[in-house]
């Protein structure tokens, strides 16, 4: 048993060993927190170079990750805003799913990265608190490269179908409009700008997602910029590259030309009404 112990201990620790995403963002704000002038979270919408840092004059970071929740982005400014002393400016996807979705999504391990990385609500004994119950042996492979990552869909028909029906189904988490108006104020004390964005999808998506959620989206971002001086929106779903497929990896995620000209639109949009010293 002891035998048995030891191996799944030193399991756990070689694969938290291994360089990812999550390892990566969170050194990185720890260490550079005092520089960081502009925060990126959220979720994939926000992703990766689907936000590039190259078009912002001020000094960006991107933490948005796919299936990041309200619950995360909350854990994060609350835990790290303080230690942020150059932030002027917070940008956050204002999307279909963002107040919709639970804490963690699109997989059921993506709970215990943020756990194990972020500290996140951690309670040691749970199966989730630890890396190797959780797709770990997979890590390991890619590590390796014994496995590679899912090529793009570009059937887009079909995947704004499957995205719209995983969404249109998930249950509602009543709490994230209560974390999001948390975040406002959190960033209103500290004389942060937050800039709410709804990124382009392709209009074959939109047009399957529900209407009733998709006003609620609306309301909360109209609700949010008559209340509080410190919040600013941009709405991106009515340009013109949402009804073009070389600008989409699938039917709700910009693809390397796509990010470039939203990238460029957003930080011209954030310059143009000054948000930032």
């Amino acid at each position: 048993m002891t035998l048995v112990i030891t191996l799944v201990i030193a399991t756990e620790l070689y694969i938290r060993a291994i360089p990812n995403t999550y390892s990566y963002q969170i050194d990185y704000l720890k260490s550079n927190a005092q520089n960081i002038e502009i925060l990126v979270l959220g979720h994939s919408h926000l992703e990766g170079n689907r936000l590039s840092p190259d078009f912002f004059k001020a000094k960006l970071f991107n933490m948005a990750t796919g299936g990041q929740g309200l619950a995360i982005d909350e854990f994060i400014v609350e835990k790290y805003i303080d230690d942020l002393k150059s932030v002027q400016c917070l940008i956050l996807p204002l999307s279909y799913n963002s107040l919709i979705a639970p804490e963690a999504y699109g997989s059921d391990d993506k709970i215990t990265y943020y756990k194990v990385y972020y500290g996140y609500r951690r309670n040691f004994f749970c199966k989730k608190d630890y890396e190797l119950f959780a797709r770990g042996i997979e890590k390991i492979k890619k590590h390796w490269n014994t496995i590679h990552e899912k090529k793009d869909n570009n059937n887009y028909q079909n995947d704004a179908k499957d995205i719209s029906d995983l969404y249109n189904n998930m249950e509602i988490d009543t709490l994230n409009t209560y974390r999001l108006e948390h975040i406002v104020n959190l960033c209103a004390n500290r004389d942060i700008k937050l800039v709410l964005v709804t990124t382009p999808t392709m209009i074959e998506y939109q047009k399957m997602l529900d209407i009733t959620r998709l006003k609620m989206m609306y309301s909360e971002a109209e609700y949010l910029i008559n209340r509080y001086d410190n919040v600013f929106y941009f709405d991106f779903s009515n340009d013109a590259i949402c009804k073009d497929t070389i600008y989409f990896s699938d039917a709700s995620h910009l693809n390397k030309k796509g990010a470039e000209y939203f990238s460029a639109k957003l930080a011209h949009d954030i310059d143009s009404l000054g948000l930032l010293k």
